[in-house]
């Protein structure tokens, strides 16, 4: 998991980086008066890749949609009924949304993007891998913070 940490969290900052540059070359370009329609093609695609990827950042470092204020007034045992039902939730979705995006990019790799021409189903890919590291990082963010809870750092 240690290498995988590191591989996703620099690829995530890898596009965040391309992301903002091509955002800046898009805002100068228009302040010049020249048209580049690819760099908004590009920021939607980049875009897209950082929501999905990004999530497992979130989700690992336990600040993904939580209900934290009720969890924190149950007992120990409702605590962890409750905690182990909301992952077990979260990876449902998350098995769902990695089904249906890998069918959406099945569908789509043959549609090209209007002005790059590139594959819609490569941009699409970033569903069913996101959502494949994300059930990773829920799955230890889960046994992590069972942990913590029992040491009662948590």
């Amino acid at each position: 998991m240690h290498v995988a940490r590191k591989v996703i969290g620099n690829f995530v900052a890898l596009i965040f980086l391309l992301l903002t540059l091509d955002v800046t070359l898009q805002v100068f370009a228009r302040a010049v008066g020249i048209s580049m329609p690819w760099t908004e093609e590009v920021a939607r695609f980049l875009f897209i890749w950082l929501v999905f990827l990004g999530g497992y950042l979130t989700i690992r470092k336990g600040i993904n949609i939580a209900f934290d204020l009720i969890l924190s007034m149950l007992p120990k045992k409702g605590w962890t009924i409750l905690f182990t039902l909301i992952n077990i939730i979260s990876c449902g979705f998350l098995v769902l949304l990695g089904i249906l995006g890998s069918q959406l990019v099945q569908l789509t790799m043959s549609q090209l993007s209007p002005i790059l021409k590139f594959p819609m189903g490569i941009v699409y890919l970033a569903i069913p891998i996101g959502a494949a590291v994300m059930i990773l990082a829920q799955i230890e963010y889960y046994f992590t913070t069972l942990k913590k809870r029992k040491e009662g750092s948590c």
